[in-house]
């Protein structure tokens, strides 16, 4: 996990002390997919880390092909747009 400066700690929140995070997203929350994963489960996925503040979230996939969304739905990452599609 990646926190921009001033992202990891906001005022006001404490860390959760059982899973040692933050209550906040971070800009960007990547998934590796597996071949358990589901789409309805990748969709829930990406609604609650957005929910949770997300400004990005990448799914790769079982091929190296990343997707990016953004709250617009975005084809490409506006944080990281030097990133490959494709890995």
């Amino acid at each position: 996990m990646w926190c921009g400066s001033g992202r990891s700690t906001r005022p006001g929140l404490k860390a959760q002390k059982s899973s040692g995070f933050g209550e906040r997203a971070p800009e960007i929350c990547v998934e590796v997919l597996s071949p358990s994963n589901s789409k309805p489960e990748m969709e829930e996925k990406r609604a609650l880390f957005f929910e949770a503040g997300a400004q990005e979230v990448w799914i790769c996939g079982l091929d190296g092909k990343m997707e990016f969304y953004t709250a617009d739905l975005s084809a490409a990452s506006r944080l990281c747009p030097m990133f490959p599609g494709q890995l």
